[in-house]
């Protein structure tokens, strides 16, 4: 028993770390996906509109809470209401 849960502590760790090292590399990559979906010609107003429907301005918290993390990726819309 003391191995099974040993292995699941060690198996959450090992998720986390690798989720962290993932949100930090995207992260650090220059540019973002509405610049990278509308191109580097874009208006500010345009890339702005964008991130915001894309959810790129929410802060960490409000994304791993779950406003944008449960939505449909054609229509965005919500999958679950509240």
């Amino acid at each position: 028993m003391k191995a099974i849960v040993k292995k699941l502590i060690t198996f959450a760790v090992t998720v986390l770390i690798v989720t962290l090292f993932v949100f930090v590399a995207f992260e650090l990559i220059p540019g973002d996906a509405a610049t990278a979906k509308l191109g580097i010609n874009a208006t500010p107003e345009a890339l702005a509109a964008l991130r915001e429907e894309l959810g790129l301005t929410l802060f960490l918290c409000a994304i791993f809470r779950g406003s944008h993390l449960f939505s449909s990726g054609i229509w965005v819309l919500p999958i679950h209401t509240e």
